[in-house]
């Protein structure tokens, strides 16, 4: 876990390229899912939340998914959904 988290680091600080990641389906479920536990974290915080936990958390994984397929999609690029996904909410989660 360490060393992906390193891996997340390094693509931030641009380093390596989203390219460097493998393509997994596993892989870019567990960034989505680190990215959702943060933003439940941060929605718990005070203030108390008004009940729209699952729509924050839909808007914060669902977005950049759906940003990032369609800038691949047209630019002919959709083989590497997987790992500019994955690099994309690994980032996000480690910098939230």
């Amino acid at each position: 876990m360490l060393r992906l988290a390193k891996a997340f680091l390094s693509i931030a600080l641009r380093r390596q390229s989203p390219a460097d990641l493998p393509a997994s389906l596993f892989l870019l479920t567990l960034a989505a899912g680190a990215t959702a536990l943060m933003e439940v974290l941060g929605a718990l915080l005070p203030p108390p939340p008004n009940g729209q936990i699952a729509l924050r958390v839909a808007l914060e994984v669902g977005m950049p998914l759906a940003f990032t397929w369609v800038l691949l999609t047209l630019a002919r690029r959709r083989a590497r959904f997987l790992q500019t996904a994955t690099a994309l909410l690994g980032v996000g989660a480690l910098a939230a």
